[in-house]
This record gives structure tokens, C-alpha cells and sequence, in this order.
């Protein structure tokens, strides 16, 4: 009971600040298909030609029969959106103990404000390996096709290759990339 009120507080006073939001907007949108403002679709926005789980795994253009799905889409965001959340918690908190208690809120937000950009910096690269190490599962649907593994499995191993490579499997490690496909396949595929 004494938790809901500080969450309440915190999402009504740090994660609601303008700058806090766009920045929130900026990881939406770096797991959507589709723009979002302000926690809100965009409906007559182009939509986003590229998403964090491309960018990552370096999946070219039309790869995969229907791209990234939603959920994993979904499903990842969740859990990038609670680390820019953590990452806020502590630096509203360090900004506190620093200011020893004697930060007014205007003050503080004025700090929150300035300071969410290095915030969004500092998560960005822990954010990115988040997502490497849960595309590394096969627990996460990226959009490859039966085709593309039966390519994989006839030899036609650089483009599957570079994935592996970009999430994370050293180029060594044929015991992983041979789990990883296999364990893929059962998962999403059969």
C-alpha cells in the first residue's frame, strides 16, 4: 500500500515531464511499426521503416514473410520501458540527495528536464543488449521463415550468419548458432 502512492507519484511527477515524455516516445518508437506521440498513435504518420529488433539483427528489407511480429515488438518494449523508468527513478533520486532536500519541485523538474537526454544515453546501450540477449532465446519471433532456415541449412549461410553475428553469437560458436536455429525452428516454426 505505501508502494502505489510512490508510483503514483512518480508517473504524475518525473515521468510525465515533456521532455521525459518525448524521450519515452523515442524508445516507443524504437519498437513500433508505427509512430507514436506522446503515448498515442500517430494515424496518419508514415510508418517506421525500421524498428530496434532490424536495426539489431541487421535484417534487410523484406526479410522474413511479415517482418518483426507485434508481439515480440510488444513484448520487448515493456521491458525497455522499464529500464528508462529505473534509469529515471535513480536519477530523480540522485538528484534529491544531492540537493540534500532543498530542491523545490519546479527546481527539480528543471533538472529532470535537462538531464533526461544523458538519462536516455545511459540506458540506450544496456536497452541494446537487452534485447540481443532475449533474441538469443529463440523465446522471440523475428520474422525468419522456414525458407530462410531451409536456405540456412542448404548452405546459403551469410545473411542467417550475420544475424547470429549481430545478436551475439561469436562466429566460433557453431554449437550455439546450430542450437539457436534448431530451438528457433521448434519455437516458431513447427
Amino acid at each position: 500500500m505505501e508502494d502505489n502512492p510512490k508510483e503514483t507519484d512518480f508517473q504524475a511527477n518525473v515521468m510525465s515531464l515533456q521532455a521525459v515524455k518525448d524521450f519515452n516516445d523515442i524508445i516507443d518508437n524504437r519498437f513500433s511499426d508505427i509512430a507514436v506521440k506522446s503515448g498515442f498513435v500517430i494515424p496518419d504518420a508514415p510508418k517506421n521503416t525500421t524498428n530496434i529488433v532490424k536495426d539489431i539483427a541487421k535484417l534487410k528489407s523484406g526479410f522474413g514473410a511479415n517482418g518483426v511480429p507485434p508481439l515480440t515488438l510488444v513484448t520487448l518494449k515493456g521491458a525497455a520501458s522499464q529500464m528508462f523508468r529505473d534509469e529515471m527513478r535513480i536519477e530523480r533520486d540522485r538528484l534529491v540527495l544531492q540537493g540534500l532536500g532543498q530542491l523545490s519541485r519546479p527546481e527539480l523538474d528543471q533538472q529532470l528536464s535537462s538531464n533526461v537526454e544523458s538519462v536516455y544515453q545511459r540506458v540506450t546501450p544496456k536497452i541494446e543488449e537487452m534485447v540481443k540477449t532475449k533474441l538469443r532465446t529463440t523465446q522471440y519471433d523475428m520474422g525468419i521463415t522456414k525458407k530462410d532456415l531451409v536456405n540456412y541449412r542448404q548452405g546459403k549461410v551469410e545473411y542467417i550468419n550475420n544475424i547470429l553475428t549481430n545478436i551475439g553469437f561469436e562466429e566460433n560458436d557453431i554449437e550455439g548458432r546450430k542450437a539457436f536455429i534448431n530451438n528457433y525452428y521448434k519455437n516458431h516454426l513447427n
